[in-house]
């Protein structure tokens, strides 16, 4: 559970950095620090997400995987994903976000994880029963949730 430990102590520095800026600690030049921060940090964590589903299902058919430990691994991505679009929904409803783009960035995000599960749930499925629309569900959302992690990190034709 290293992954959950990794995920809370990201989401706490978030937290962390939202508050003291939200309590008047930082300048307007600290706000926008700490909003270009923890939106590299959403980013990332939107990239590796997509990595780790990816060198699963890659680990998966070369054999490197069993079943039950890919799917368990996709179980623990779906919650933390699910966790992490309730933080983004704490921070939508705190107005905190006071800049349109701040809060499109969000959504933009939000809709990334969406995708990103249902990738996960995809390879979930694959693993347990190797359908043609387990395999069609996957690659959609591998599809989309790559189109939106490269908008959203600034990378031009998705590479």
């Amino acid at each position: 559970m290293k992954t959950k430990k990794i995920f809370l102590t990201t989401m706490l520095a978030i937290l962390f950095a939202a508050f003291s800026i939200s309590s008047g600690a930082q300048t307007s030049t600290g706000k926008t620090a700490a909003l270009q921060t923890i939106g590299m940090q959403g980013g990332l964590v939107l990239y590796q997400t997509y990595q780790l589903i990816g060198a699963m299902n890659d680990g998966y058919i070369n054999k490197a995987w069993e079943a039950k430990t890919v799917t368990d691994i996709m179980d623990e991505q779906v919650t933390m994903l699910d966790n992490m679009t309730a933080q983004y929904n704490t921070l939508l409803a705190s107005k905190f976000l006071t800049d349109p783009s701040d809060t499109a960035t969000v959504h933009e995000m939000m809709r990334g994880i969406q995708y990103l599960k249902d990738e996960a749930k995809g390879l979930h499925d694959m693993v347990t029963d190797n359908s043609d629309d387990a395999k069609k569900e996957y690659n959609t959302a591998r599809d989309e949730s790559w189109k939106i992690i490269a908008d959203v990190l600034g990378l031009k034709d998705g590479n």
